[in-house]
């Protein structure tokens, strides 16, 4: 998956039915969070082409996704920049269960009423990625400790039933819940009408998008703990 910017328009434009007459908000949107430096890698200057490959593309899909439930676009790559593995996580989940190569996704732990909900996902279902509004207001301005507890507080099920767990053993009283393989399925239709997709190498990438920030987790702990 290689898209230039113009496509990236095009593509976040329909999954979202924006109007091609009507796209300059968008435009702008997506230039705000590329002067926040999100996706990694895009905020190059002027002269300088960027190429959306998986990582970058499915980066701003799910940027856009968070300014729908209502999150601002500063706030929202802060929280995208610190759960780090529970969003590629999502994507690689939601896309299995689309291509029928189910198999668990191992996850970070976390257990709600006493029952494992973080550690792997196995696909069946529909993958819900449910996100602490906490975590949205506060984590721009949170200290490291705070930081590391709001990044907890969201987590990936396909058992809705678990979600109002999750809300009474955090003391919440709202989430937001975001269906990641009804996106991912209407990613793949819309990039399908921009050209040929093929599926396997969109996963190899997600597969190799986790890998990756599991090993930086890895250093950053032993890091932290040589410390």
């Amino acid at each position: 998956m290689d898209y230039t910017y113009k496509q990236i328009e095009e593509l976040i434009g329909r999954l979202h039915g924006v109007h091609p007459d009507r796209r300059v908000a968008l435009l702008g949107r997506i230039k705000h969070f590329q002067r926040l430096g999100w996706p990694e890698g895009s905020n190059v200057g002027k002269g300088t082409r960027v190429r959306y490959d998986t990582r970058r593309t499915l980066s701003l899909v799910i940027a856009f996704e968070l300014l729908d439930v209502g999150v601002t676009p500063d706030r929202a790559v802060a929280l995208l920049r610190s759960h780090l593995t529970i969003f590629p996580v999502s994507f690689l989940a939601a896309l299995r269960a689309y291509r029928g190569t189910l198999g668990a996704v191992q996850i970070s732990d976390a257990k709600i009423d006493g029952k494992d909900v973080k550690s792997y996902f196995g696909g069946e279902g529909d993958a819900l990625l449910v996100i602490s509004p906490s975590s949205m207001r506060y984590l721009k301005w949170a200290h490291d400790d705070e930081r590391e507890r709001l990044g907890e507080a969201s987590f990936l099920t396909s058992e809705p039933e678990l979600i109002a767990s999750f809300l009474r053993s955090s003391n919440l009283r709202q989430a937001a819940v975001l269906n990641i393989s009804i996106l991912i399925a209407d990613f793949v239709e819309v990039a399908r009408s921009l050209g040929p997709v093929d599926l396997s190498e969109v996963e190899e990438d997600l597969q190799k998008w986790v890998d990756d920030l599991h090993i930086k987790l890895e250093l950053e702990f032993h890091e932290h703990s040589q410390t």
